[in-house]
């Protein structure tokens, strides 16, 4: 956030829970405000923004006018901020199951404020799982990082620099650890077990994955109970889903890998200058 403007109102805790927009979509939201201005109320709940807050952003960096309504009574202010964000595109499946939990998480604090948290009990692990489009292993670390993380690795996580796998290994270190934890390079084949594993970029698509594999079970599950014609369809809808993640995830592996050997090549011919410069060195000092 860039502190030189000042912010007459705060983000809502709710709202914090996801991810702030990248440089480049808030640059685009920015352009499309000065052309048109805030067509969108943003909401706001206990006097905070529940959402709309990068609108507000926008409307204070340009020094124009941004329209709020109150949310409206009855409505839950969880269900409310995630039906708002939850299709956000540019989420990764961590920082969903992460958001979910949070949220879930204010509800279970016993805040008193109307709607929350006596009208509006608690998620339970498979209500989180379906609304983060995760599996339950994803939640339960989500759990984790949220119970036993510091600050930064949370927030690490929700700006998409390492995935939840990462972010609840180093949640199981000593809090004094674990920021130092996440500025740790690849590990090497030396580094003992119990050190944090480095982060891979196709966890996340592992974990999607995963949760299709899981939905594709339950659709044959279906057949096999009698709705032959439904769970087919489902299961066939649901392979076609898998087999695009696996293709993506070949490429994503394909394009590793030739980084690697063009990094391989480039090291080999470093070596071969180096050895050449360190022989004519030894032939000018005699």
């Amino acid at each position: 956030m860039n502190n030189k403007y000042e912010y007459k109102v705060d983000r809502h805790p709710l709202s914090a829970a996801f991810p702030d927009m990248s440089p480049e979509e808030y640059s685009e939201l920015l352009d499309s405000v000065k052309k048109i201005g805030i067509q969108n109320p943003i909401v706001i709940f206990e006097d905070m923004i529940l959402d709309g807050w990068h609108r507000y952003r926008a409307s204070v960096e340009l020094d124009i006018e941004c329209p709020a309504i109150d949310l409206a009574e009855g409505v839950s202010p969880q269900d409310y901020v995630i039906a708002q964000n939850i299709s956000r595109r540019s989420l990764t499946a961590s920082q969903r199951a992460l958001a979910i939990v949070m949220v879930n998480a204010w509800r279970r604090s016993g805040v008193k404020s109307k709607g929350s948290p006596e009208d509006h009990p608690e998620k339970t692990n498979q209500e989180m799982v379906e609304l983060s489009k995760t599996s339950s292993k994803t939640i339960n670390r989500a759990k984790k990082v949220i119970t036993d993380a510091v600050k930064e690795v949370v927030e690490a996580v929700q700006a998409g620099q390492i995935g939840i796998v990462k972010a609840s290994e180093i949640a199981k270190m000593d809090k004094e650890k674990q920021a130092e934890a996440l500025k740790k390079p690849v590990v090497k084949k030396s580094v003992p077990k119990q050190e944090v594993p480095d982060y891979d970029p196709a966890d996340d698509l592992r974990e999607t994955i995963s949760v299709l594999n899981e939905e594709l079970e339950k659709a044959n599950r279906a057949a096999a109970a009698g709705v032959l014609s439904e769970g087919m369809e489902d299961a066939r809808e649901i392979m076609e889903r898998q087999a695009e993640e696996i293709k993506t995830l070949k490429i994503e592996n394909d394009g590793l890998k030739a980084t690697r050997d063009t990094m391989m090549v480039e090291i080999r011919e470093l070596k071969k200058q180096c050895a050449y410069y360190q022989k004519k060195l030894k032939g000018t000092e005699k």
